[in-house]
């Protein structure tokens, strides 16, 4: 073995060098704004790829200088180094290069971290007439190259290993962060957009041993007001797995409920679309008393031990809901500006504008022009002079048609890319007030844990209105979420959404489960861990037999068996989406219900040892939980009996005791099969901790009962001998 050291020559500090630290960091910077050192204290290790010139505050322009440097500088997006800073006690004040504005940054120095905040700007250059000063469009007001180590978290921008962390974390949900890679290092920033806000904005600098990184996150999120990420991932409720029932009405609850206590779920969540209307959040025909109807679902659940929660759409509106039909809001999202170029009437199918409308869309739901409180649909445009949209309808979703002048502007509605939704304008009131409306539901209710669905449905910039949209609606919830889950995340969600997003696996056929397990879900949850975040393995869909083929098996025990206990794997769990009509009619629910007690009972008892926790993580490797003869807990390899000559029947074996046992099931319903092996070789049990069952014997073979799940053991008989015996069964 080959050990390298890498050396690095001690920091040669001048008179004039500005050294800001606390208790476990020194940063030191030059008088000239460069990065010259960060050092972890108690450690004495270097975190810095230090450079003689790395600036750590600079401001980056589109197109915009003051007019003396447009006659030098071409028109493009330009970066401006800092070129002095000095300290005034708590207080950097800061010179670009290029610019006559000073930059006044505060610092907060605490024993935890130290706060960087965009306390001012000044502006020195003079002003041709009556021209405005110029904004700067991004001031980076923390710039640091931290050196790479064995984990980046991408999601709450962190370098760290097994002994030291730094973090530089947003204090606020203004800043934009970021860590870009480079060769031996990740240029770790703040930024203040002038598009969202520049004064004011703030982020942490947290340096310290890894082991306490979540403490000094838990002390920014106390000394800031933010929302508790650091707790909400270490609540006893963040392990357990989610049973989701998209069809519950005040009806049907009690069966929901019976088959959320058969599966051993702790976390009830309640689909938005099972009793409203995305938007006014109107009641849906089976909730005809509205709130009372709603309430009586919720307690039905709280009543039966398990913990509510929503899942809600909340970044647009249902193409029915009064947002959109009738007369649509003011409020809605545009894609595209537009400017009529001729007057319409209001039968006019054509419509002239000003501008290209090449960028607009021509997908099926999404052509949707709104003119004033007219919704037009369009089937073409042309992207040749005269631009027009052409095959318009008027007067779409119950809105009257109107007459418009030359040069009124208009635009091209923002349908989702799920095109019954219409997506709110992040820049108005409107996500407020729906805010509202949710968060009345949510508090009235009693609900504990909410799911952001929809949060990537927001316009540019997404990395600000992804979470700013969240935050909106978290702030509304009292108390606070247990945890929430989200589709989409930016830096600032770190506070909020403490499970990551689930996966949309019910959106494939049940055959594919396992595949996309691997392929998203436990890739996801390395990338993850680099954040401190675990992430939900769902959603899953129990769709019956015939669901998605007509020769389909729809899903089947070992699929449920493989997602949960690898989610398992990452003491995390996962998401059952449900239907009655799918759960009623499979012929294999109870198995289904099973499997995910006998794992939801391992999370809560922490039954899983850290070895065994390794081995679930192995994507290629299945493994089957067993309840045996003294009523415990084991956990076994097991390997599916491939090449049977009927999919009606599916077995797969293990060893245990010395000997080999095959599961086996009928996965479309119930009959009986002949296994060519000699009854004194086996045993047969419904249970393994329950007594064993007859078996009949014809001839050379034995007749064995299929329908839910069965065991076998097996004596006098190799591995491949039984792989065999299966492979020759008869129905």
């Amino acid at each position: 073995m080959v050990v390298i050291f890498i050396l690095v020559a001690p920091m040669v500090y001048g008179d004039n060098d500005i050294t800001i630290e606390n208790a476990e960091m020194r940063l030191v910077i030059s008088e000239e704004g460069h990065a010259k050192s960060l050092i972890h204290k108690a450690t004495g290790q270097e975190c810095l790829a230090v450079q003689d010139s790395f600036p750590v505050f600079a401001v980056k322009q589109s197109d915009r200088l003051p007019s003396q440097e447009m006659l030098v500088h071409p028109a493009e997006p330009k970066f401006l180094p800092a070129t002095k800073v000095r300290r005034m006690g708590n207080k950097l004040k800061i010179s670009f290069r290029h610019l006559s504005h000073r930059v006044t940054v505060r610092l907060d120095i605490t024993d935890s971290y130290i706060g960087f905040t965009v306390d001012n700007i000044k502006y020195n250059g003079s002003r041709l007439s009556e021209r405005l000063v110029p904004p700067l469009d991004e001031l980076i007001f923390l710039r640091l190259p931290v050196r790479e180590r064995d984990h980046f978290g991408g999601w709450l921008n962190v370098m760290h290993d097994a002994d030291v962390a730094v973090n530089v974390l947003a204090t606020n949900q203004y800043p934009k962060v970021d860590g870009k890679p480079r060769c031996g290092y990740r240029i770790m920033e703040a930024r203040a957009i002038d598009e969202v806000k520049t004064l004011g904005v703030s982020a942490a600098l947290i340096t310290t041993e890894t082991k306490h990184l979540m403490d000094r996150i838990q002390q920014v999120e106390k000394d800031f007001n933010l929302p508790t990420g650091v707790k909400s991932r270490s609540c006893e409720e963040y392990k357990y797995s989610v049973y989701w029932p998209t069809d519950i009405t005040p009806d049907n609850v009690d069966r929901h409920v019976q088959y959320a206590k058969a599966g051993g779920f702790k976390l009830f969540m309640i689909s938005v679309n099972s009793f409203a209307t995305v938007g006014h959040f109107s009641w849906n025909e089976e909730y005809s008393n509205g709130m009372e109807d709603f309430n009586k679902v919720v307690d039905k659940v709280t009543d039966a031990g398990m913990i509510p929660g929503l899942h809600t759409y909340f970044t647009k509106a249902d193409k029915e809901d009064p947002y959109v039909t009738g007369t649509p809001d003011h409020r809605l999202n545009l894609r595209r500006r537009l400017t009529l170029a001729e007057p319409i009437t209001r039968s006019s199918t054509t419509i002239t504008v000003e501008e290209n409308p090449r960028a607009c869309t021509r997908e099926d739901g999404r052509r949707i022009l709104k003119i004033g409180e007219e919704l037009i649909t369009y089937q073409d445009y042309t992207t040749e002079r005269p631009f027009q949209f052409t095959g318009c309808r008027r007067g779409q979703f119950e809105t009257t048609p109107q007459a418009r002048d030359q040069g009124y502007k208009f635009g091209l509605l923002d349908v989702d890319t799920w095109t019954k939704w219409v997506r709110y304008d992040q820049r108005t009131s409107i996500q407020q007030e729906v805010a509202e409306r949710i968060g009345e539901i949510y508090n009235q209710a009693g609900l504990r844990f909410i799911y952001f669905d929809g949060a990537e449905d927001v316009p540019p910039p997404y990395w600000y209105n992804t979470s700013r949209a969240q935050k909106v609606l978290y702030d509304q919830l009292q108390p606070p979420p247990i945890f929430a889950e989200a589709a989409q995340r930016s830096h600032f969600s770190w506070h909020m959404i403490s499970r990551a997003n689930a996966f949309d696996i019910q959106g494939y056929p049940p055959k594919q489960l396992k595949s996309v397990t691997r392929r998203d879900p436990m890739r996801e949850a390395r990338i993850l861990q680099a954040d401190f975040t675990k992430g939900d393995f769902g959603w899953i869909a129990n769709h019956p037999p015939g669901y998605w083929e007509e020769d389909s098996v729809g899903m089947q025990p070992d699929a449920i068996e493989y997602s949960t206990s690898r989610a398992a794997g990452w003491s995390t769990g996962t998401s059952l989406w449900t239907k009655l009509s799918w759960s009623d009619p499979h012929p294999r629910s109870d198995d289904i219900f099973e499997v995910f007690k006998r794992w939801e009972t391992a999370r809560e008892k922490n039954w899983l040892s850290e070895e065994q926790k390794a081995a679930l993580r192995n994507p290629n490797q299945e493994h089957i939980l067993l309840r045996n003869e003294n009523d415990e807990f084991e956990l076994r390899p097991y390997y599916q009996i491939t090449l049977l000559p009927t999919k009606k029947i599916r077995a797969f074996h293990f060893q245990r005791n010395g000997k080999t046992y095959v599961v086996y099931w009928h996965t479309l319903g119930k009959g009986q099969f002949l296994l060519p092996i000699e009854q004194q070789n086996i045993k047969a049990f419904g249970l393994l901790d329950g007594d064993p069952l007859p078996i009949k014997a014809r001839g050379q073979s034995i007749v064995l009962p299929a329908g839910s799940r069965r065991y076998l053991e097996f004596t006098n008989l190799s591995k491949q001998q039984i792989i065999e015996a299966f492979r020759g069964l008869r129905l």
